[in-house]
C-alpha cells in the first residue's frame, strides 16, 4: 500500500505551496459538487459534466486522503540502534548489505547511480548523528552521500539523504530490509 501512497504525494518547496494546493483541492471539490447538484436538478445524470465532476471529486479526495495517510504513517526522525541497520536492504535492483563488523557491500541500480556516482563497491559504515548512516567506500576512499533512516508505520526504511529541505524529498521510500539475510553481495 505504501507504494501507491508514495506516488500520490504532493510536495513543494514553494512558500505557501501547501496552502495553494489545499485551496486548489477545495475549489475543485466545490465546483464538482456544484456541477453534480446542477446535473441532478436538471436530471442529466450521464452527461460529461456530471461524470467529470464525480471523477474529479473522487480523484482529489483520493489524493488528499493519500497525503494525510502517508503523513500520519511517516516518521522522518526515528530513533534506531545500529542493530536495526544490520542486514540486507533492497530497493528494486539496488542492494545494500550492512554487516555487524561495520563492513558494507553495495550495488546501486540506475535510480541511485547518478545520485551516488558509484555503481557498486564495499566499505565501512557508521551511524552518523541521530538519523543518518555514513558509508565510506574503501575502494575509492571517499564518503557516499548520507543515508537516512526513516520509519513508515513500524517498518524502518533507508533513503538517500541528498535533499537539503524535507519538502524537496521525492517521497520514494527507498530501501526495505529483507526478511531473510542471504549474502548476495558478499565476495566468496
Amino acid at each position: 500500500m505504501e507504494k501507491y501512497l508514495e506516488y500520490l504525494q504532493f510536495s513543494t518547496a514553494i512558500p505557501f505551496g501547501y496552502v495553494m494546493f489545499f485551496i486548489f483541492c477545495v475549489v475543485i471539490i466545490g465546483l464538482g459538487i456544484k456541477n453534480i447538484i446542477s446535473s441532478l436538478y436538471h436530471k442529466k445524470f450521464l452527461q460529461f459534466r456530471f461524470v467529470a465532476s464525480v471523477f474529479a471529486i473522487f480523484f482529489v479526495s483520493t489524493v488528499i486522503t493519500a497525503n494525510v495517510m502517508f503523513e500520519n504513517r511517516l516518521d522522518l526522525n526515528p530513533f534506531f540502534d545500529e542493530s536495526d541497520v544490520i542486514g540486507s536492504w533492497k530497493d528494486d535492483n539496488s542492494i545494500i548489505q550492512f554487516k555487524d563488523d561495520k563492513t558494507v557491500y553495495f550495488s546501486f541500480g540506475e535510480r541511485y547511480v547518478n545520485r551516488v556516482k558509484l555503481a557498486s563497491g564495499e566499505g565501512t559504515w557508521s551511524k552518523h548523528k541521530d538519523f543518518n548512516i555514513e558509508i565510506i567506500d574503501t575502494t575509492k576512499a571517499r564518503s557516499l552521500p548520507l543515508l537516512r533512516m526513516i520509519k513508515i508505520q513500524d517498518e524502518y526504511r533507508i533513503i538517500l539523504d541528498d535533499f537539503e529541505d524535507p519538502d524537496m524529498w521525492d517521497h520514494h521510500l527507498g530501501f526495505k530490509k529483507q526478511k531473510s539475510s542471504p549474502d548476495p553481495l558478499q565476495p566468496e
